[in-house]
């Protein structure tokens, strides 16, 4: 199978929770990866329709140039691998890839007839992100040119993407990330006792995708009252969890309606009269998060076939971090104990 993912230009792709170099779940970022220069205002056009996938990892428009830049998930071990000759290349402002070259040690991109051929190293990355990608994305210029434009992104129709494909890209991803002692020996104060690997490795994931809004409190900074609200209202938690956050969905802040993250868990309520939510870290699939970002109506998170409305989240960097962190949770079930 061709290591080139090709797709055309303006497409919104969903990229895998992995690192493009070494297939790593943790400590990504974004490299990004100029991919050409559209009509004056299209960016803003397609940056407000893009589908917005598990980050890092998304479809991005610089609205201002209307420069389109793939943004591609890189852990910061490859990212360090990284010469002083291409960082020179990456702009400042957006670190994306721009000379005529557009290539760095793990991938290389041009441009040919309105389409980007992306040639990635790692096969299980390439075929991972045909997977999340069908009909989107193609091995061949070939093959891009004569398939018909999708109207709707794959991962918005009910057939889900081929789960085997997937499953056996994260073959390799099989420990629990590690915590550093300094964090360990905070997180361990705030709650007052010794966390198990697991816990640590959930509570830093929470703290290291710094999801900031006026509406989200990370323990212990949660007020009491918000909390009980929470937890009568839609948030039975067993008491084998511990309170991570927790975000306040209501005007008037009585955090009735919400979200509520736990070491083992997710607990929602979007809205007065709606049914409560629950799901387990270990029974969600990463690839099945999602989420999507309007201008104009109401944010919402997808989990599988679970829609939760985030009414009074109305930025897109919350919105990502959120989702990056259910997917990295789930991720991170999936791992194996160190020894």
């Amino acid at each position: 199978m061709s290591n080139s993912l090709v797709f055309r230009i303006g497409a919104s792709l969903v990229y895998p929770h992995m690192c493009v170099g070494c297939l790593a779940p943790f400590n990504l970022q974004e490299l990004g990866v100029n991919v050409g220069k559209g009509e004056p205002g299209i960016g803003k056009m397609i940056l407000s329709a893009a589908v917005f996938g598990p980050l890092p990892g998304y479809f991005m428009a610089k609205s201002d140039e209307d420069y389109f830049a793939e943004l591609i998930p890189l852990c910061n071990t490859c990212f360090e691998q990284l010469t002083a000759d291409e960082h020179n290349d990456m702009q400042r402002d957006i670190g994306i890839l721009s000379k005529p070259t557009k290539s760095c040690r793990f991938f290389s991109c041009d441009i040919s007839s309105g389409c980007v051929n992306l040639r990635v190293k790692s096969h299980a990355f390439a075929n991972a992100v045909r997977a999340l990608n069908s009909g989107v994305v193609f091995s061949s210029l070939e093959e891009c040119l004569n398939a018909p434009i999708l109207q709707t992104h794959p991962l918005r129709e009910e057939k889900p993407p081929d789960s085997n494909i997937l499953e056996s890209s994260m073959e390799t991803i099989t420990v629990l990330p590690m915590v550093e002692d300094e964090k360990k020996t905070q997180y361990e104060r705030d709650y007052g006792r010794e966390l198990s690997p697991l816990e640590l490795a959930i509570i830093d994931a929470w703290h290291r995708k710094g999801a900031e809004h006026k509406t989200i409190f990370t323990y212990p900074n949660i007020s009491a009252k918000k909390l009980e609200n929470a937890k009568r209202a839609y948030a039975k938690i067993g008491e084998d969890e511990l309170v991570i956050s927790l975000q306040d969905n209501t005007i008037f802040g009585s955090a009735k309606n919400g979200l509520l993250f736990t070491t083992m868990a997710i607990y929602w309520k979007s809205n007065v009269g709606e049914p409560v939510g629950r799901v387990s870290f270990k029974d969600i699939p990463p690839h099945s998060v999602n989420s999507t970002y309007k201008t104009v109506g109401t944010n919402k998170i997808f989990i599988g076939d679970q829609i939760i409305e985030v009414y009074m989240i109305t930025d897109t960097k919350t919105l990502q971090s959120i989702t990056s962190f259910i997917a990295e949770s789930a991720m991170i079930f999936k791992c194996k104990l160190t020894e």
